[in-house]
């Protein structure tokens, strides 16, 4: 199991240090964040799905339908020929990714005694780190060698190997035969679709919204799409469904609600951060995708770290609040340090590396210590649903604010280039800013003082996003405080399937 979530963690950093280089070779930089987005739109709809049909269909089966999907979509990644195709490409391995994380984390939470468990999701979140300290550096270096390409096609062996060990060794006492049509009247068909197409709909406003403007009829269709289904996904989760994918109590109970609040802002901060020092480093310092990607690991280790002390710190002492409210006082300050130290205050590597440090360490420890109250407020019969729950807010904040960031971002960039190149002919002005959004290479095509407004440009939109980042972090600061804080048990449940 824990080779898929190895898996996912590669997948995650592999393809942050390459966007740039995507985003150059298909002229579709403005665009770039939809490879994030695509993913992590599928890999949100389908966490709920993959908890509720691991109840009904076993663990196993649904961890193989995960790794196949995974596989399928890494191998039409390396093939994409557009933008267009590479998101739908992601789009197919997030509803194998959704899985791959879920069901292992759920598996764990059956077998493992409550008050091990923040230990154990330590050990899974080494493994996730591991993935992200070898995926950073070996995406930038296959960017810059044989390919961003083949950082797809390097996990499809991978995700077989994953198949193959799982489907061999992996037996989970527990489970109860039943027949496959009774199976099938268990699974919400009606709600699941409702809550992809509210999603969806949902990232394709912010998207659109963005980019032509939040008056113009592709932003409002979308949004009115998206309040259809929201309010269809309601009423059919609390009137219809036999076993709702979402049930309502799961959002209602005030303790879940705050475990779901907090775990979406951190997320949003940490997403959003990352793939904007990513892009900083390559637009405003100038580095290769290799050296982006190297620049990413004080966060990996920082998240690696953050999560053993929140894991340790729960078995040793039964509690989990007070770690995660410090740590995320942390992330606060170093949210501050990367607003300031990007721009405002100067241009200073280290304290950059400092805070992105301190965001990772508390995210690290939230992840894990938040999920660990999670699970002993919900008991053994609802866990698995409030698992998946608290993943689609964990997605939800990922995609929800890289979208909004990226379109402050895009939005920003844009009216500072209008402004610093107002000197321009208007028809020149609108092709340098189509160019130097489409991708960084075309930057260097400029003579040098074009190129100078274009680098301040970039330089000052970045830094409104990690105002951004910085008011997220507070918000995730501000929600842990609601915690509910507890003595956790020492006693375990059993699995299905």
């Amino acid at each position: 199991m824990f080779l898929g979530m190895w898996l996912a963690a590669l997948d995650s950093t592999i393809v942050l240090a390459s966007y740039a280089s995507v985003g150059d070779e298909l002229k579709e930089l403005k665009s770039m964040s939809w490879i994030s987005t695509g993913y992590l739109l599928t890999q949100a709809s389908s966490q709920p799905l993959y908890s509720k049909l691991s109840d009904i269909f076993g663990r196993k089966p649904c961890l193989l339908v995960a790794y196949t999907l995974f596989a399928l979509g890494c191998l039409a990644c390396g093939m994409a020929r557009s933008m267009p195709e590479l998101v739908m490409a992601r789009m197919l391995a997030g509803m194998g990714g959704g899985g791959m994380t879920t069901v292992v984390t759920i598996t764990m939470s059956d077998l493992v005694p409550l008050r091990s468990r923040g230990m154990w999701h330590g050990v899974g979140n080494i493994v996730w780190m591991g993935g992200s300290v070898i995926g950073a550096p070996l995406g930038g270096y296959m960017a810059d060698t044989v390919g961003w390409r083949w950082s797809f096609f390097f996990q499809i062996p991978l995700a077989m190997l994953a198949f193959g060990t799982v489907g061999a060794l992996l037996n989970i006492p527990g489970h109860r035969k039943v027949a496959l049509e009774d199976k099938l009247r268990r699974i919400d068909f009606v709600g699941s679709f409702c809550l992809i197409a509210t999603v969806a709909s949902l990232l394709v406003t912010l998207d659109r919204g963005g980019d032509v403007g939040w008056s113009n009829v592709q932003t409002t269709i979308p949004f009115g799409i998206f309040v259809v289904f929201l309010i269809a996904l309601i009423v059919t989760e609390r009137n219809f469904a036999r076993e709702p994918v979402i049930p309502g109590k799961t959002l209602t109970n005030p303790t879940y609600l705050v475990i779901y609040l907090s775990n979406m802002a951190s997320r949003g901060t940490i997403i959003s951060t990352t793939f904007y020092i990513s892009l900083y480093i390559r637009a405003v310092s100038g580095k290769t995708a290799a050296q982006a990607g190297t620049a990413l690991l004080p966060s990996i280790i920082g998240g690696l770290m953050g999560s053993l002390a929140g894991g340790r710190y729960t078995q040793a002492t039964g509690r989990f609040k007070k770690i995660t409210v410090m740590l995320n006082a942390g992330m606060m300050l170093g949210s501050l340090f990367i607003a300031l130290f990007t721009g405002v205050l100067g241009h200073f590597y280290i304290a950059l590396e400092l805070g992105f440090f301190l965001v990772s360490i508390a995210n690290g420890c939230a992840m894990n210590t938040t999920l660990v109250s999670l699970v002993a407020e919900a008991g053994p019969e609802e866990q698995a649903v409030a698992s998946g729950v608290l993943y689609l807010f964990r997605s939800l904040g990922s995609v929800c604010f890289l979208s909004i960031s990226s379109t402050i971002f895009q939005d920003t960039l844009r009216r500072l280039l209008q402004r610093g190149l107002s000197g321009y002919d208007m028809d020149d002005v609108e092709k340098i800013v189509g160019k130097v959004r489409e991708a960084l290479s075309n930057i260097e095509e400029l003579d040098a003082e074009t190129r100078s407004v274009v680098h301040d440009a970039y330089g000052k939109s970045l830094q409104v996003i990690f105002g951004f980042c910085l008011v997220l972090a507070v918000c995730a600061f501000l929600t842990s405080v609601f915690l509910k804080d507890r003595v956790l048990a020492s006693h375990g449940v059993r699995a299905r399937g």
